[in-house]
């Protein structure tokens, strides 16, 4: 068992936090690799002004976790608008309150994700997404499984988890929008891709009243990882 993703912060809190430090906050773990402020009217869209109401929008270049917008929702509500890789206040927050309390919701996160056990299964990014590629073309499959903690890839990876207690998904990091195009998709939207299927996944166990434990995934030093919490020792998946 390791720790999930978790942002480390001081314990110590000072009375304003700069869009590069909260940067820095989420990056501590991997989650933001590309920052772009930005700025924006009380609308929430871009109207050219004299003197424009200044928000500090944070936009990153890879997904934010589902398990963290999830915390942060439920931290902020209605204070922020967030999507699978932009947070910003929402019209009338001001920028400094919101940036020094969204810093501390992040903490809190990470706080409470060291606190708890969780999976990881690690892979590296171009291994994934070379065995995504082949995918495509039937040459190979990639399945993981929440039981065994183990990621397989090759034409019988299925094969590999046919216990009654094996839990597994399968990873095809294209959606069949994607079949219409040449070369396949970048990575990013490979990426998206990739939580587009775990969303799935969830809330397809959800809707069956079935555990989902929780299942994620971020990138860190340029590896997969995925993470999800133990399924319990009783689980049988038939």
């Amino acid at each position: 068992m390791r720790e999930g993703p978790s942002v480390r912060g001081s314990s110590k809190t000072s009375r304003t936090v700069s869009p590069a430090t909260l940067r820095l906050l989420v990056s501590s773990r991997g989650l933001a690799i590309d920052h772009r402020p930005e700025s924006r009217s009380p609308s929430a869209h871009h109207i050219p002004t004299l003197a424009p109401v200044t928000f500090q929008n944070l936009s990153f270049e890879n997904c934010l976790p589902i398990n963290l917008r999830t915390f942060l929702r439920t931290e902020l509500g209605q204070r922020l608008y967030i999507d699978d890789n932009t947070i910003a206040p929402a019209p009338g927050e001001s920028p400094e309150r919101f940036m020094r309390d969204l810093a501390r919701a992040i903490r809190r996160f990470s706080f409470v994700r060291a606190h708890e056990s969780w999976v990881e299964v690690v892979c590296e990014r171009d291994t994934l997404e070379k065995a995504l590629a082949r995918s495509r073309v039937g040459a190979s499959q990639v399945v993981l499984c929440l039981r065994c903690a183990r990621l397989s890839i090759g034409p019988d990876a299925p094969g590999e988890h046919c216990q009654p207690s094996c839990l597994t998904v399968i990873l095809r990091g294209l959606t069949p929008s994607d079949f219409k195009y040449e070369p396949l998709p970048a990575g990013s939207q490979l990426r998206r891709n990739l939580y587009f299927e775990i969303t799935s996944f969830r809330c397809a166990r959800q809707s069956r009243g079935l555990p989902h434990c929780d299942l994620d995934y971020y990138l860190r030093d340029d590896h997969y990882v995925f993470t999800w919490r133990p399924l319990p020792p009783e689980y049988s998946a038939r």
